[in-house]
């Protein structure tokens, strides 16, 4: 038999030292100026470029000159029919690369907010800060942010889940709270 105790791959509990003693909610004023941020870089450069193969797919699903009903538009959408329901009003009130983009770079940035309530539950303040400011910048969150497609959305509703999740976790199961 060996002298040497077995290893583990798995680390202790508590190897990370006192970390759970330091979390502590990213301030509001750099989640506001993160959020404020990520808007600005979303929005600059949103109608630059014309529509390309994935957005004529959403543009096509929803254009006004179809002459046919919301409904019809968007029941037989094989991707994304909530984004679609979301752009299909607003086509109708202005230039089709803004309208289309417009939801897209809105979702990409009310997603900072979000990041910020889960990085909070989760890392201690300068690693919640960088996750914050991450999901800000983030070329590809950008990039998809100002895309006329339902990615945005799919990031925003993702973090929200994970919010719910670990919310959840916390209080326990209530009916009463809705979550």
């Amino acid at each position: 038999m060996s002298e040497h105790p077995a290893r583990s791959l798995v680390p202790p509990d508590g190897w990370l030292g006192p970390v759970a003693a330091e979390r502590a909610p990213v301030s509001p004023g750099f989640v506001w100026a993160a959020t404020a941020l990520a808007l600005l870089v979303r929005l600059a450069g949103l109608t630059s470029q014309s529509l390309w193969v994935d957005e004529i797919m959403t543009w096509r699903a929803v254009r006004p000159d179809a002459g046919l009903s919301f409904l019809a538009q968007i029941r037989d959408a094989i991707q994304g029919p909530l984004y679609l329901a979301v752009v299909w009003p607003l086509v109708r009130l202005g230039p089709p690369e803004l309208m289309l983009r417009l939801p897209a770079a809105l979702a990409g940035a009310a997603a900072v907010p979000v990041v910020a309530a889960v990085a909070a539950r989760l890392l201690d303040r300068p690693a919640a800060r960088l996750a914050v400011l991450l999901v800000a910048i983030n070329p590809f969150l950008v990039w998809y942010s100002q895309e006329a497609r339902g990615y945005a959305f799919l990031v925003l509703f993702g973090a929200l889940m994970v919010l719910a999740f670990l919310r959840l976790r916390e209080a326990g199961p209530n009916v009463g709270d809705g979550v």
